[in-house]
């Protein structure tokens, strides 16, 4: 609880600084074979410095459009409700309490166009603070296995540092995948553009 950088998991963790701009990574997940109902998607998030960073499933990032997400902004969580893109509130975290860690998961449902998402948060050393209410919220039709330009993103927006590790995608009866940033090729200090499928986007 100290505060203290330190990777979430293992020795690695994906460490992006937004100081000025935005620092966006995308990944096509071109070894998932199928999403169907109960595909699930997991990540450890840690916010070091708090004003915008969001996880998506783009709908289309040629048109910089998410298909879902959740975004946690100044102590609010957030998503978008069933059927279009209205803002649907989460839940809230006490980030000047030290309530800045998070785990993530999205279970999907393709045949309701909808993602079940839960949230626990967390202290900086990782105690569990509250589990928030499961929330079911859209999907509006994300399938990247069928779909192009439907990445996962990791957007850091201006003025906010984060940490994502331990990314974690299952389709039932395939091998999942995972992300949790310890190859030798992730180095410090060096972006991870094209490390394992992950692309740095500028904007």
């Amino acid at each position: 609880d100290s505060g203290a950088v330190a990777a979430l998991g293992g020795n690695k963790s994906l460490y992006l600084n937004a100081g000025q701009g935005r620092r966006i990574f995308h990944h096509d997940l071109k070894d998932l074979k199928t999403v169907v109902e109960g595909t699930t998607i997991e990540f450890e998030l840690q916010i070091l410095k708090d004003n915008h960073v969001n996880f998506q499933l783009a709908y289309d990032t040629r048109i910089h459009r998410a298909a879902t997400y959740i975004a946690f902004e100044k102590g609010t969580i957030r998503s978008y409700h069933p059927g279009g893109y209205k803002t649907l509130p989460i839940g809230t975290y006490a980030y000047e309490q030290g309530e800045s860690r998070f785990h993530v998961k999205f279970t999907l449902h393709p045949a309701t166009d909808t993602t079940e998402i839960s949230v626990t948060t967390k202290t900086n050393g990782g105690k569990v603070v509250q589990t928030l209410p499961t929330i079911t919220a859209a999907l509006n039709a994300w399938d990247c296995t069928k779909n192009d330009y439907q990445p996962i993103t990791l957007d850091c927006r201006s003025g906010t540092i984060a940490i994502y590790d331990d990314i974690r995608i299952r389709t039932p009866n395939e091998t999942p995948l995972t992300f949790d940033f310890e190859a030798a090729a992730y180095l410090p200090g060096a972006d991870p553009n094209s490390v394992e499928g992950l692309s740095l986007i500028h904007i």
